[in-house]
This record gives C-alpha cells, sequence and structure tokens, in this order.
C-alpha cells in the first residue's frame, strides 16, 4: 500500500476527514497529466473528491443549523468518511496517478534520507524502495560511509598508541682517564717517558674522536632508516618517528662537522 493512502487512513482514524480531503485535492493539483488517459483519471478523481467534499459541507450546515443531533452528525460524518476511503482503497485502478504517487513518494522519501545522510537511514530507504529511482546511490553512499567510520576507527586507534622510537647507537660509555702516579725518575728516564707518554696522549685522542666520530655517523644512518625506509612503496614509519629519524640525522651531522673541525 501506498504511504500516501496509509496517511489518508490515519487522518480519518484521528477524525481529520476535512485534512484529508484537502491533501488529496494538492496531490491532484500537482499531477501534470499527458495523455488522455491520464486527464480522464484525473477528472474522475476529482470529481469523486468533490462530491464527498460537499456532502461533508452539507453535514456540516446541518450541525450549525442544528438540524441533526449529535449522533446523526456522527453517523453522516462516517458515512462520508467510509466514501472518502473506498476512493482511497481504488487508488491502484488508476494507473496513471498510481504512478506518480510512487514517483512522488520516492522523491520525498529520498531527500528526507539525503538530509540525514546516514547508514541506518539509507539502509531504510532501501527496505521500502529496493528498486526506487535512488537505490543505487544509497548503496554507494552506504559503502562510502562504512569505509569513513572504518579509517576514523583506524586512526584513533594509531593515535592511542604510537610505536617507541629504537635507537640502534650503542650507549657511548663514560671513559675516565687517571694521572698516572709520580716515580722518583732520572733525568734521562723522565726524557724518554715524556716522549712515550706525548705518543700514548697522541693514540688516546684519536681513539676518544674515533668513536666521537662513529656514534653520530650510527645516529645519521638510524635516522635516515627511520626518514626513508619503505614498505610497498608506503613510508614504514609513521610521521612522529619518522621525525625523530630527521632530527638522529641533524644532530649526527653537526657533531659529525664540529668533530671534524675539532680534530683539525
Amino acid at each position: 500500500m501506498l504511504e500516501f493512502s496509509k496517511s489518508m487512513q490515519r487522518l480519518i482514524s484521528m477524525n481529520k476527514l476535512e485534512q484529508a480531503i484537502d491533501e488529496f485535492q494538492n496531490v491532484l493539483d500537482r499531477f501534470n497529466p499527458i495523455t488522455e488517459t491520464d486527464k480522464i483519471e484525473q477528472r474522475d478523481l476529482r470529481t469523486a473528491i468533490i462530491a464527498t467534499s460537499q456532502r461533508l459541507y452539507l453535514v456540516k450546515e446541518k450541525e450549525q443549523k442544528g438540524n441533526l443531533s449529535d449522533d446523526e452528525i456522527m453517523r453522516e460524518r462516517r458515512s462520508v468518511s467510509n466514501s472518502f476511503l473506498d476512493i482511497i482503497n481504488e487508488l491502484d485502478k488508476y494507473d496513471a496517478v498510481n504512478a506518480y504517487l510512487i514517483t512522488w513518494e520516492d522523491e520525498q522519501a529520498w531527500r528526507k534520507t539525503n538530509s540525514l545522510n546516514a547508514i541506518d537511514a539509507y539502509k531504510e530507504y532501501l527496505n521500502k524502495y529496493p528498486t526506487g529511482k535512488y537505490a543505487d546511490d544509497a548503496r554507494k553512499f552506504i559503502s562510502m560511509l562504512k569505509m569513513m567510520e572504518e579509517q576514523k576507527i583506524k586512526e584513533k586507534a594509531e593515535e592511542i598508541y604510537t610505536p617507541p622510537l629504537q635507537s640502534h647507537a650503542p650507549k657511548q660509555e663514560r671513559i675516565i682517564y687517571n694521572d698516572p702516579p709520580v716515580e722518583n725518575r732520572t733525568m734521562y728516564e723522565k726524557q724518554h717517558a715524556s716522549v712515550g707518554s706525548g705518543e700514548e696522549l697522541s693514540n688516546g685522542l684519536f681513539i676518544v674522536l674515533l668513536i666521537g666520530c662513529i656514534i653520530p655517523i650510527i645516529g645519521i644512518g638510524a635516522g635516515a632508516y627511520f626518514l626513508y625506509t619503505k614498505n610497498n612503496s608506503v613510508y614504514k614509519y609513521n610521521e612522529p618517528s619518522r621525525k625523530k629519524g630527521r632530527t638522529l640525522m641533524i644532530v649526527g651531522g653537526i657533531m659529525v662537522f664540529l668533530y671534524i673541525i675539532g680534530g683539525y
């Protein structure tokens, strides 16, 4: 049954016969007949509605004049309502008007559904109009909204958990140099000892510089790994990790530059 027919029955059950007749007349006014058959359908329905409206007017006139008792008025109105319901129940016989109502209801339902823009609303539209004019559009919108919801859930999960940055650079151990004990030595021993201690000091400085260069270089390598590593043409690490990688490369480069300048 058409939603329009249900709405008419609902108004009659609420004793709103006048409103039901007005809405039916509005439908006939909106209907634009094309063929001669369409015009005949419109004319026949309009004639039936006008006759029903006139009967209702006479009942109201008698009521105002006090010619009918309350029970008689109720019976008269019930008789007019039944006649109107007969017209509603026979709408299927009017192919053109019935087709217009189906299209009009489809348009109204889609306008309401589209304004809500929700998965449940599109599903409800498909339940009522599985072969409606906008059925394919409703299915596309459902798929699109589901993808958007899944993407939001994924992004929210990524915001909650960010994998910790794992540095591959070894920890720099603190090297402590103790002054050698002072011994009573001859001038000859002191001269030869001073030469030897200079070589040891030079070797010690070289080792310190070497370690100082290696650590920043490892930092540069680790930073490049986090920044540029890809998996199937997509960066392997998220943006926070890549920013940390970029920082490691910059700091490592500065340290290497300072060590080189200091060495010379």
